[in-house]
């Protein structure tokens, strides 16, 4: 039935034969090294067994569904490039309101700051002068 529909998909194993280089005693002691792991291979081959083959119908209906995984999943991805396209532009609005807000504001202070000082030196020359004068009279 699968190998009628699907032909490739079983392979046959072409037969092998015993390497002429290894000796009776060299194969032995690699069947020996691995008997250790038959009994678990076999279990867990007898365990395969006692799983229960899933109703045909639930498989049917879950390749069904394949068509909208793949729009979900195309969905998916389109929403992970507007993220990161979001992700820049509020880096971008950030970046841009430190350098407006934050670092001009901090300019503006500055200057206010060196004009309020200007101020200052000519209300004290102001009022040097004013005192010499009273001095004078």
């Amino acid at each position: 039935m699968i190998d009628d529909t699907f032909p490739d998909l079983i392979r046959p194993t072409p037969p092998r034969t015993t390497p002429e280089t290894l000796t009776t005693q060299n194969l032995a002691s690699i069947v020996l090294a691995y008997v250790s792991a038959f009994p678990e291979t076999a279990s867990r081959l007898s365990s395969l067994n006692d799983l229960p083959v899933p109703d045909a119908e639930a498989s049917a209906a879950l390749v069904a569904l394949q068509g909208r995984l793949d729009a979900l999943a195309q969905i998916q991805e389109d929403q992970a490039g507007e993220v990161a396209e979001l992700r820049v532009r509020s880096a971008r609005a950030l970046q841009r309101w430190y350098e407006v807000g934050v670092v001009g504001s901090g300019e503006c202070w500055a200057e206010w700051e060196g004009r309020l000082g200007d101020v200052e030196r000519e209300v004290r020359r102001v009022e040097v002068l004013r005192g010499r004068r009273e001095r004078e009279v």
